[in-house]
């Protein structure tokens, strides 16, 4: 069970890869897919095309799995009130009946759930536990989410879930909804854990030790230390140009395209894309700029490392790269809001942010993996995926973690 777009998918593939063709296991590891949910619609096709993806580079040849959408169609229909107190929700959802199928887009027809499932990956809503989102955590609006998940790891007997979320994740309402069968190990990724120091995007994964199924064969903390070390003395730090991948022609054709969305004539093979900014936009970029010379002494255009993000107000927070040397963390309005490059004076393209994100999406990149490059995305999808989707390598070292330190009480197949 599988969330983010997929990434987690693609990244536990990536993982199996690596170890099968290290020759360090005496058997070829294979973990199935069992099902993935999915509340956005732009997201579904994507799906389906990354777990092809993950077949073609695996050799496997599983069935496609479940594609479910809204979890919360798992409880009773009008079981709980959006009016009720945290313990008026828990109590109607938790204690309710969980629905044992539900409709199906993979397979066009109403699906009975996954059981026992080994493995369960799952990024949960990070809006009420964000500063963006008021921190309201447990009382916040999507708390029923989190409800409903626990409902489904304790009736179907997932042995091993792993949850991911931003930092201020309310471990208490997690061990609170879980109950007492689950011992939960919070560990804090970032993508510089694996040499993407130009990105920032901090994260949290929780993982759940299931003691009906599971149990714990070595320190996860530890393991990550050591891990993390390794990678870190081993790989050369990044700078955010070492970014700066999309050709001429990939640069233009965003233009092109975002010139016809803002209803402004495009000028083509314009280097310098400043005409495409809004008058809100040119605004905030000259107090960037503004910002940047009485702080720096120096001009901004002559950082190649500066990305300012043109979709926040900079007087009241500065969005930015140029105090940390990281490229601020891509989020849900990245849709809509520019990445600028002062020293080229164009934006971030959607391929750069995947991949920041730790896509394949460039021949180079892809090489370096031994995998093929995923296809070519539609920008629009890009972009909002780079704001949902999971970092690619932090959601593999957690996979790795969770799988080389829990093992299960007997010897049954993987399902996750």
């Amino acid at each position: 069970m599988c969330s983010g777009a997929g990434t987690a998918e693609m990244a536990r593939t990536l993982l199996l890869k690596t170890v099968t063709s290290s020759g360090l296991v005496p058997f070829t590891p294979d973990i199935k897919t069992v099902a993935m949910w999915e509340l956005s619609p732009s997201c579904h096709q994507l799906i389906f095309d990354n777990h092809r993806w993950c077949l073609r580079e695996s050799g496997q040849q599983h069935p496609t799995p479940c594609l479910f959408q809204n979890i919360l169609d798992l409880n009773v229909p009008g079981c709980y009130k959006t009016a009720h107190s945290y313990r008026g929700k828990k109590g109607a959802i938790v204690g309710s009946w969980l629905q044992q199928a539900a409709d199906c887009l993979a397979h066009a027809c109403e699906c009975p759930l996954p059981q026992g499932v080994d493995l369960g990956v799952s990024g949960l809503p990070c809006t009420d536990m964000s500063r963006a989102g008021k921190r309201k955590k447990r009382f916040g609006p999507t708390a029923p989410v989190y409800m409903t998940h626990a409902k489904f790891c304790q009736k179907t007997g997932v042995k091993l879930p792993i949850l991911e979320c931003t930092p201020e994740l309310d471990m208490d309402m997690v061990q609170d909804l879980h109950g007492d069968r689950f011992d939960w190990y919070q560990l804090f990724f970032q993508p510089a854990d694996s040499g993407f120091t130009a990105v920032n995007r901090t994260r949290t994964y929780a993982i759940g030790c299931n003691r009906e199924y599971s149990h714990c064969l070595y320190d996860p903390f530890e393991l990550k230390d050591s891990l993390v070390s390794k990678l870190q003395g081993a790989l050369q730090p990044t700078e955010v140009k070492d970014f700066l991948i999309a050709s001429p022609t990939e640069i233009q054709l965003e233009a092109q395209q975002l010139a016809a969305r803002r209803g402004v004539q495009y000028h083509a093979n314009m280097e310098d894309l400043t005409y495409l900014l809004s008058k809100a936009e040119l605004r905030r970029l000259q107090e960037y700029r503004k910002a940047y010379c009485q702080r720096f002494q120096q001009d901004p255009q002559n950082d190649e490392n500066l990305i300012c993000f043109l979709g926040d107000n900079p007087s009241y927070s500065l969005t930015w790269s140029a105090s940390s040397g990281r490229c601020p963390t891509f989020r849900v309005n990245s849709k809509s809001g520019l990445f600028w490059l002062p020293a080229h004076s164009r934006f971030l393209t959607s391929k750069e942010k995947l991949t920041m994100m730790g896509w394949p999406v460039h021949p180079r990149v892809a090489e370096a993996l031994d995998v093929h490059t995923i296809p070519s995305l539609d920008v629009l999808r890009a972009a909002q995926l780079a704001g949902n989707a999971m970092h690619m390598h932090s959601v593999a070292l957690a996979q790795m973690i969770g799988l080389m330190c829990f093992g299960p009480l007997d010897s049954s197949c993987c399902k996750v």
